[in-house]
């Protein structure tokens, strides 16, 4: 008689996981895109409008309430997008998706 909402939860719970895992991903990508944009030899180009334009690319609901942060250094550039997974499961908090990626800068050496 239980083994049916059991089977059920199991269920549930491994594509939450999924979600959580391909949602890291999401941010994983971003985060990469936005640090190498910027690190670039003479980019013109925002590592946060970068990541923002991937996320809204790729996210499609997936990664939620993101936000997108960098530095740059005189060597690197680090961009840090953070968010939330979707959640199935309601009124279950899942943990923050957080990813880093840090690009050194290219240089031109004659």
């Amino acid at each position: 008689m239980l083994v049916v909402p059991a089977c059920l939860v199991i269920m549930f719970l491994i594509v939450q996981v999924g979600i959580w895992f391909y949602a890291q991903s999401i941010a994983q990508h971003a985060a990469q895109q936005g640090a190498t944009a910027e690190a670039i030899y003479q980019s013109s180009q925002s590592s946060t409008s970068t990541a923002h334009s991937a996320l809204a690319d790729s996210a499609n609901g997936v990664l939620t309430n993101y936000t997108v942060t960098s530095s740059r250094t005189g060597d690197t550039v680090t961009v840090t997008v953070r968010g939330q997974a979707l959640s199935l499961i309601p009124l279950y908090g899942l943990p923050t998706v957080e990813q880093t990626a840090t690009v050194p800068i290219e240089h031109y050496v004659p």
